[in-house]
């Protein structure tokens, strides 16, 4: 194997591996409800005041993703060396966060799906009980 060979391998597996890395830090509904029962984590609702009012996680601390100059200014206190677990209703505001959150140096865990897919995890299980 030629050395450019080699090369475009290392690339393409250390590609591969960031991937995987990527799709670890979704959570699916099941492992981050898990997750954030298991252990005291920090758990960030990145929704609006009045989306978190009417309804959120037990434990999660409200920090609107849309209020950019608040979400940056608190963040940036936050201590870099503790995971964080992120949601919003659909996932989309949590992946933006995350983005954002990633490239400070934080380890960010995303509910994939969003509260949506908490609502439709809680159903599937009663309608199983029955």
């Amino acid at each position: 194997m030629t050395f450019l060979h080699r090369f475009f391998l290392l690339i393409v597996c250390s590609g591969l591996g960031m991937l995987r890395l990527s799709a670890q830090e979704k959570l699916t509904t099941a492992a981050f409800l898990d997750s954030i029962s298991l252990q005291t984590v920090s758990l960030v609702d990145v929704r609006s005041a009045d989306e978190y009012a009417n309804g959120h996680l037990a434990t999660a601390q409200q920090l609107d993703w849309n209020d950019k100059e608040t979400f940056v200014r608190e963040t940036a206190a936050w201590d870099t060396s503790k995971p964080l677990y992120l949601y919003c209703f659909s996932g989309a505001r949590s992946a933006k966060a995350a983005k954002f959150l990633r490239e400070k140096g934080f380890q960010v865990y995303e509910l994939d799906g969003g509260l949506k897919n908490v609502a439709k995890e809680k159903l599937t299980k009663k309608q199983q009980a029955n």
